[in-house]
């Protein structure tokens, strides 16, 4: 099976049309690289750059940055993932220095110690931020999975489960409808943890097998989300792939040849995955751009 991309204007999507255009400035404050942007529930729209943070409120620009002088400063410019907790604290993982807090009623940075213990190193590049109804982040790093509870502010050891998961990176964490955990690594495929109490739950691993068209369509996973109506999708360096929970398996799409490939434009290293209110799926990807699906 292979993606059909077609071209669709925006009135197929939005109402009333909207007007796009290009930027790398917001309120005369570059953007750089922007990694992440995120709605809170004040209606802010918040910009994770290679350059800081950024605060719109649709008129005017507020830019966050790293200050080596003020320990209450964003910890580093690189900002990669950002969440917003039932307190409305914002959540940041930068690449390069950690976890931070960000607590808008002071608009204080704290960075957060992610060590198990004192002798452990700090993981400081981190990918991606999953929050789940026990009120812990799981996080995504170059060093593996991370568990982290907000409450106590402490780091917190993975279930004996998860300590199978190799040391890698872990580009993707996501927490489904059932509260159960989605781990996309680089290199390893992905891991699906279904949680039972005492931390007693079970670990399943999937990988791309060459002898089978159901299996994942490669081991490098960059993203996973899901749905509204439930469903997990993965974005891999070889294509889009979606899970079948009865079957336990996935469904794939990616070009079937050459020519599907030049007469769909399709580029399958698929980096982020976004879906909208009229069920379209939205894919971003490397050295193709964007595309809809």
């Amino acid at each position: 099976m292979f993606l059909l991309t077609t071209t669709v204007s925006a009135q197929d999507l939005l109402s009333p049309v909207p007007h796009a255009t290009h930027t790398t400035t917001l309120d005369n404050i570059n953007l750089g690289d922007t990694n992440k942007i995120f709605r809170s529930q004040s209606g802010y729209l918040w910009i994770g750059t290679s350059e800081g943070l950024i605060r719109f409120d649709g008129y005017s620009a507020k830019r966050y940055k790293n200050n080596s002088k003020d320990d209450t400063s964003l910890s580093h410019n690189a900002v990669f993932d950002i969440l917003e907790d039932k307190q409305h604290n914002l959540w940041i993982a930068t690449y390069g220095g950690g976890l931070n807090k960000f607590t808008p009623q002071t608009g204080q940075f704290e960075t957060m110690d992610l060590r198990l213990k004192e002798t452990d190193d700090q993981v400081l590049e981190l990918h991606f931020l999953s929050i789940d109804k026990q009120n812990q982040l799981w996080i995504g790093s170059t060093s593996g999975l991370l568990r982290f509870d907000i409450t106590s502010k402490k780091a917190v050891a993975l279930p004996p489960a998860l300590a199978q998961i190799p040391k890698a990176s872990i580009n993707g964490a996501l927490i489904d409808s059932q509260n159960n955990l989605w781990i996309g690594s680089f290199a390893y495929g992905v891991y699906y943890y279904q949680r039972k109490a005492n931390n007693a739950g079970k670990l399943h691993h999937f990988i791309h097998d060459e002898t089978s068209s159901t299996s994942i369509s490669n081991n490098n996973i960059r993203t996973i989300t899901t749905d509204e109506n439930g469903d997990i999708w993965l974005g891999t360096t070889q294509g889009l792939n979606k899970y079948n929970p009865t079957l336990k398996t996935f469904e794939r799409f990616v070009p079937s040849n050459q020519k599907d490939i030049n007469d769909s434009g399709f580029q399958d290293d698929i980096i982020a995955i976004q879906t909208d209110h009229n069920g379209h799926l939205w894919i971003g990807t490397i050295g193709g751009g964007t595309m809809m699906f």
